[in-house]
């Protein structure tokens, strides 16, 4: 991949926008991910109130599970080109970024739970056991195990 190409935004390298939490393995991956790619890095941190706790497919694309500092956060910025998560907890704040900005590659490392939906990639350690995970419903053909 060349260095830096234009982003759809121009001539300016593409923007990375990095979602951090206070999981410090999910950080490092995501930021190990960003930083390889070597284009500019927006952070935005993730906090979470109780309702995190409900599952994916019932806090599909929306703010919940968000503090509201958190929403604010998720909302502003620039456009992102690339989005970065890791972590069940970071997958709808990842999806409402992509319903955002649909131009906006979404990628999600370790497996999201259902939905998957609304993500381009999925990065899946080995650890998350991908190849008992169906992708049924996915919208992404890269959405599936790779080998």
């Amino acid at each position: 991949m060349p260095r830096n190409p234009p982003s759809r935004h121009g001539a300016h390298p593409p923007l990375i926008r990095v979602l951090t939490d206070d999981r410090a393995g999910n950080n490092a991956q995501v930021l190990g991910v960003a930083e390889a790619l070597d284009w500019p890095i927006e952070e935005t941190r993730l906090a979470y109130d109780r309702l995190v706790r409900l599952p994916n497919w019932l806090r599909g694309r929306s703010t919940t599970g968000l503090t509201a500092a958190a929403a604010t956060a998720l909302d502003a910025g620039a456009p992102p080109d690339v989005a970065i998560a890791a972590g069940r907890r970071a997958t709808p704040a990842l999806r409402r970024l992509k319903q955002r900005h649909p131009m906006m590659v979404a990628l999600q490392i370790m497996w999201p739970g259902r939905p998957t939906g609304g993500l381009d990639l999925i990065a899946v350690p080995a650890h998350d056991r991908a190849a008992t995970r169906p992708t049924r419903g996915s919208s992404s053909p890269w959405a599936r195990p790779i080998a």
